[in-house]
């Protein structure tokens, strides 16, 4: 997530405009000087609808009691909460509840900030890829997350079908019933993709186009593994006879670890990174476990971003900040409030996110890669042991 350009805008309108093409020459070529030329064929467009999502979050109510006091010196750290929610939040809240900010950052307000801030953060990383806007509400939706960007048999607005955006979509599972346990058919099928979104960005002049390679962390370890092995094994080719034939096992480790250290590969002569996201969908089963490696155009056309970021700036104007009980952070990105009822607050915020893909058809994605997990897993977001003394 953090490798994304992030936009602030407060443009609503979730309706985004992609240049298809050209409809083509009409007429006949003049035949005299003076002739008539051919028509040029109109503009081709598809419209798509992104619209942003939606997500608040609050604090545990906090009493005064719980504010004021503090359990013990390791509890919370001013520098962390710094980290989530930035000085312009401490520094408002402090002005309207008249704490100190070693006061504010050591107490159960500041514990509230951490809190609203990490949930805020772990649901905007877990939309990215798998968010789906269908039944959401105003209170909260998800936005179009790229894993519904990046596919086939795409249309506009209108129903009519726009097959000029789709992207390169591999279903790993479905053409290879077969054990691929060197990897050399995966690592064919990715050069194969980039390959063709190359000649894609060639062909409709958008070159040059920069690719990122994404996908879970630990299919990100297991791809560097075979990606190692290819250069020095066989790479699915059937050797001669007359062997023996020798594999250095040290340098395939020393190009596996070289590789993870770097955080790229080399695809078709050119550097490709390589990212570790924890919110690529990883569907866990009972033998196996399957995820999607993305391939996304993070530049195009020079340096114009590809996939980016968007979040509504929820800045209003002095007058209307002064009226309502509004504090905004990240340059307007996160909307914040207290709450007080009697003794007590709480702290809300809320985001509004939106992820745009430029370029579909420069995007691709390979799903179903069944591989069986070498570590054990994470508990889930939120799940830990303990209880709760707030």
């Amino acid at each position: 997530m953090s490798r994304l350009p992030v936009r602030l805008v407060r443009e609503s309108n979730p309706q985004f405009g992609y240049i298809t093409g050209l409809g083509g020459l009409t007429g006949n070529p003049p035949s005299t000087a003076c002739g008539a030329c051919q028509t040029a064929g109109g503009v081709r467009s598809c419209i798509v609808v992104l619209p942003f999502g939606r997500k608040c979050v609050a604090s545990e109510a906090l009493d005064v009691y719980s504010i004021l006091r503090r359990l013990n010196a390791g509890e919370i750290v001013p520098e962390l909460i710094g980290d989530f929610v930035g000085e312009e939040f401490v520094s408002s809240v402090l002005g309207k509840m008249n704490f100190s900010a070693d006061e504010l950052a050591t107490t159960g307000i500041g514990y509230g900030m951490w809190v609203v801030a990490t949930e805020l953060t772990r649901w905007v990383s877990s939309v990215i890829f798998a968010g789906d806007p269908t039944g959401g509400t105003e209170g909260e939706s998800e936005p179009v997350g790229l894993d519904n960007q990046v596919i086939t048999g795409r249309t506009d607005i209108g129903g009519a079908a726009c097959s000029s955006l789709d992207s390169y979509v591999v279903n790993y599972g479905a053409p290879y019933n077969r054990t691929d346990s060197g990897g050399s058919v995966l690592i064919r099928e990715i050069n194969r993709a980039v390959a063709v979104l190359t000649e894609r960005a060639h062909r409709a002049g958008l070159a040059p186009v920069s690719f990122a390679l994404v996908t879970s962390p630990e299919l990100r370890f297991l791809l560097a593994d075979m990606w190692a092995a290819a250069y020095t094994a066989t790479f699915g080719y059937q050797l001669t006879s007359g062997g023996p034939y020798l594999v250095d096992l040290s340098a395939s480790s020393a190009s596996r670890d070289r590789i993870l250290s770097e955080g790229a590969l080399n695809i078709l002569g050119n550097t490709v990174p390589l990212v570790a996201d924890d919110g690529v969908p990883v569907v866990t089963g009972q033998q196996t476990t399957s995820s999607t490696i993305y391939i996304l155009p993070m530049t195009y056309a020079g340096n114009r971003p590809g996939v980016y970021l968007q979040l509504f700036d929820h800045r209003m104007s002095v007058s209307d900040a002064e009226r309502l009980p509004f504090i905004f952070t990240d340059g307007g990105a996160v909307q914040w409030w207290v709450t007080q009822t009697g003794p007590c607050y709480t702290v809300s915020g809320s985001v509004r996110p939106r992820v745009v893909l430029e370029v579909p058809h420069l995007a691709a994605k390979i799903t179903g890669i069944q591989y069986t997990p070498g570590t054990p897993s994470w508990p889930a977001p939120g799940a830990g042991d303990g209880v709760s003394n707030r």
